[in-house]
């Protein structure tokens, strides 16, 4: 309906005003025929530029066609929200006047029978408005005023529910609709509920990518505020007119706090303005008692009933209207994003899906940044001595790998003082007695002194950090340790020395050590911390020398000093006590750990010891089989079955990767050939690593291993996970390009993991996506994440690209699955991995 006044002798009565029909289509003098209605909306259908457009434009241009076709003065459209409880205007075009701004809705309760009309007729005609039964409501609030004569309106079905109508107004006169113009309007409100719906995925598919871009914003570790910056700036890019803040509440805190308020633009005054809220604000009061979004859609209207002391200033700074997102972790109120707008809200209830939906993402990324904050303290200092813990030096120790592996590069530049990297272990003596005898609360206050002790000592050199690793063994860490270790040494060994007081006992510690160092004092397979801790396990088997090094050409040990001009005679007994080994890679006559089962690995794939097991994939709507995955297994003789991801580790230190990839393939090839002389026509998925999907030359070895088991390249297909894929884009695009022209084909696996770029996968040729199983494990009882396995497939399907489901293992999630239109499931509720053998036997030689 018209939502602008007008008077009765209104200007859009002059037929020079109307628009013309699309390019290309001639109107009948006689008005709307057949042939003109399938012209109009053939052209409609073949213009790239409508389907691109945003909505308001696509609608605004499907409007002033309908005008120029009916030949009348205005047009507009309506959709459904609160499930079917009120109308709300999206679109409206008037002669004259062009696009005019959408500011009304219509409730139910107040227009019964409009709203029933609509739900009954396909297509509604009102030849005399002020006349007809079914709108005789509107004739005081819209017709009379408005100066509306007739009415066409087309309903916007879908599922067989009303989902909306377009309506074309007559205005100052009745008027009788012919047949024809009545399909016109079907036709139309059909078109216009294609364009609504493909702008839906559309919108979704850039709200997809704005989270996904967020995740992948993720790869590095972010604070929670740097998260909520991150998260505030990508909402703002998705919606471009609003200001974002977020606030955190913090027990026992009486305030929200402002963490980040985003937007370039924003006035000074309104940052300040908005700064903290008051727990007992209004505001902060609903979000706590409800799940709801908060919402003023026009602030224009705000009466001022609620306590929101920054709405005067927000008003102040041309906010039309304001959102609040409530993020909630077990029903507590973990904060919340407050968002102004520039522009006034008129589809509530679309913009609470959008703002919803980034919500329960952003609590998630949120909630469990937070939650990892609060935890890295803990989970990297030692709750007893306040010093680091275990996992941060191995932390630390990881961030040093690549300084170790070029530690050699000084050489090159002779002038600069070549810098070290120091591990020394301490294994403090005879604990288990103190413990014993003393008691456990005397045994942590003795290694509380010495933590403190070897902090101070720590303090004089250049980051130097202590740790407690486990009991009674400390550790230090030095990065670009340029100091005399010898000094160092010199300096724990007097700190631990010294007698710690306790309960008037003085108690006298002796200690080993364990010391390895870049570049000759350890072995880059062990790393600095495995290297210190065989030197560690050489002090405990020392005898009586209280320093060793190793002379390398004689293989033997040699006592030697490390404290300078202070001689073993004038040593403390109690230092005299202590050991200390210097780990010497020459001395070490075992090998790493895992280089005896690399080169069983080895063997393995030379002589074909590796299986590959098969697990079925089904078509959910069929319940047939349509294809497998192949699963690589490897049973050591002595070890039995080892976990994949072990020995794929193994191959990648071992420089087998390609080896391995290229024993899978030709295994798999070799299987579908077989599956051919079955009779059985089941395509083969395997998994492609990283180093092999950003080289040149792998597709081509896999066409020839086609041309020598003479199969089809389509029964094979290329899983790639998003880690994979977005390692190196540009090279895995080209790759993936060139399969592709080989036959084929290429899957995402995992996706939804966080990754991927919406962007990239645009360009690839994708046959399916595997949703990350971790999304569909508790499926059932998990709201969030039905939600984005929806939103999942809904993009896929835009991208014409299929979805496979992996980690179905009930018929509950199968059937929820189902119903969102997945279009492919694996998991033990179909069937385990299994041999070829067992996978040809059950699925009956079909």
């Amino acid at each position: 309906m018209a939502l602008l006044p007008r008077s009765i002798d209104s200007p859009y009565l002059n037929r020079a005003a109307r628009p013309a029909a699309p390019n290309g289509v001639a109107r009948a003098k006689s008005g709307v025929t057949a042939e003109y209605v399938r012209a109009v909306i053939y052209t409609l259908n073949r213009d790239a530029n409508l389907w691109a457009s945003e909505l308001p434009v696509a609608l605004n241009q499907i409007l002033e066609i309908g005008i120029a076709s009916l030949d009348c003065q205005v047009a507009s459209v309506w959709q459904v929200y609160d499930g079917g409880k009120k109308l709300s205007c999206l679109a409206q075009h008037e002669l004259g006047l062009g696009q005019v701004e959408p500011s009304a809705d219509m409730q139910k309760d107040q227009y019964g029978l409009f709203f029933t009309a609509i739900d009954n007729h396909k297509v509604l005609a009102v030849e005399d408005s002020l006349a007809d039964a079914r709108t005789e409501e509107l004739v005081a609030p819209y017709l009379i005023p408005h100066d509306v004569g007739a009415l066409l309106a087309g309903t916007i079905q879908r599922g067989g529910c009303c989902h909306g109508y377009i309506v074309f107004e007559q205005l100052a006169q009745s008027r009788q609709w012919t047949q024809t113009e009545k399909e016109f309007v079907a036709a139309i409100a059909e078109l216009v509920n294609q364009i609504i719906q493909v702008c839906a995925l559309r919108k979704q598919n850039q709200l997809l990518g704005l989270l996904n871009s967020i995740s992948h914003g993720l790869g590095a570790p972010l604070s929670a505020a740097a998260l909520a910056q991150l998260g505030m700036e990508k909402l703002r890019i998705f919606y471009p007119d609003i200001w974002a803040g977020f606030y955190k509440i913090e027990q026992p805190s009486r305030a929200a706090q402002l963490v980040c308020f985003i937007g370039d633009d924003i006035p000074k005054i309104a940052r300040q303005a908005g700064r903290d809220i008051p727990l007992n604000n209004d505001l902060c009061m609903t979000l706590k008692q409800t799940d709801e979004i908060f919402i003023i859609p026009d602030c224009s209207a705000w009466d001022g009933a609620l306590d929101l002391p920054f709405m005067d200033i927000a008003i102040a700074v041309g906010t039309a209207a304001v959102a609040a997102v409530p993020l909630k972790t077990n029903g507590e109120l973990l904060g919340f994003i407050l968002i102004w707008s520039r522009q006034k809200i008129y589809n509530v209830d679309a913009y609470c899906e959008t703002y919803r939906f980034f919500g329960e993402i952003f609590e998630l990324e949120y909630a469990k940044a937070v939650s990892i904050e609060r935890l890295t303290s803990d989970l990297h200092h030692d709750s007893l001595t306040g010093v680091y813990n275990r996992q941060q030096l191995l932390a630390d120790l990881e961030q040093l790998e690549p300084a170790e592996a070029n530690a050699n590069h000084a050489t090159i530049q002779p002038k600069e003082p070549e810098k070290c990297h120091l591990c020394l272990l301490i294994e403090l003596k005879g604990f288990k007695q103190i413990n014993d005898t003393l008691g456990h609360s005397h045994a942590n206050s003795i290694l509380v002194e010495l933590s403190k002790r070897l902090v101070e000592v720590a303090k004089n050199y250049n980051d130097v950090v202590i740790y407690r690793l486990d009991g009674a063994e400390l550790g230090l860490l030095g990065r670009g340790f340029d100091s005399s270790v010898e000094k160092l040494m010199a300096q724990l060994q007097v700190c631990i020395s010294r007698p710690v007081l306790v309960s008037g006992l003085q108690i006298v510690i002796t200690a080993r050590f364990g010391i390895a160092q870049t570049p000759n004092n350890y072995l880059p397979d062990y790393g600095l911390l495995k290297s210190a801790d065989i030197a560690l396990g050489w002090a405990k088997k020392a005898d009586n020398s209280f320093v060793f090094a190793a002379e390398p050409q004689l293989g033997e040990l040699t006592p030697v000093s490390i404290f300078g001009d202070l001689g073993k005679d004038q040593m403390p007994a109690e230092m005299l006590c202590n050991k200390t080994m210097i780990y010497e890679p020459c001395r070490d006559i075992v090998g790493p750990d895992d280089a005896e089962l690399t080169a069983d690995l080895s063997r393995a794939i030379e002589y074909n010891e590796l299986i590959l097991y098969y697990q079925p994939q089904f078509d959910l709507n069929t319940g047939k089989m349509v294809s497998c995955e192949a699963l690589l297994r490897w049973k050591h003789e002595q070890h039995g079955f080892i976990a994949p991801e072990k020995f794929i580790r193994l191959a990648e230190r071992g420089k087998l990767v390609r080896t391995l990839t290229m024993w899978v393939l030709r295994q798999s090839v070799s299987q579908i050939s077989i599956f051919k002389l079955m009779e059985m026509d089941v395509p083969v998925a395997i998994n492609v690593s990283a180093l092999d999907i950003v080289d040149l030359d792998f597709p081509a070895q896999i066409r020839d291993l086609f041309g020598e088991f003479e199969v089809d390249p389509e029964d094979l297909v290329m899983e790639i996970t998003e880690a994979v894929l977005m390692s190196d884009p540009e090279r895995s695009l080209a790759v993936i390009s060139r399969l592709e022209k080989y036959g084929l084909r290429v899957d995402i696996d995992e996706f939804g993991a966080g990754f991927s770029s919406l962007a990239c996968m645009h360009q690839l040729p994708l046959s399916s996506v595997k949703i990350n199983r971790n999304f569909i494990k508790g499926l059932v009882d998990n709201s969030r994440h039905q939600r984005i396995v929806r939103s999942i497939i809904g993009m896929a399907h835009g991208l014409g690209v299929k979805v496979i489901a992996v980690g179905i293992e009930d018929k509950l999630t199968l059937e929820l699955l189902k119903s969102y239109g997945c279009d492919l499931g694996q998991g033990f509720h179909f069937g385990k991995p299994v041999s070829a053998a067992e996978f040809i036997a059950g699925s009956g030689g079909q």
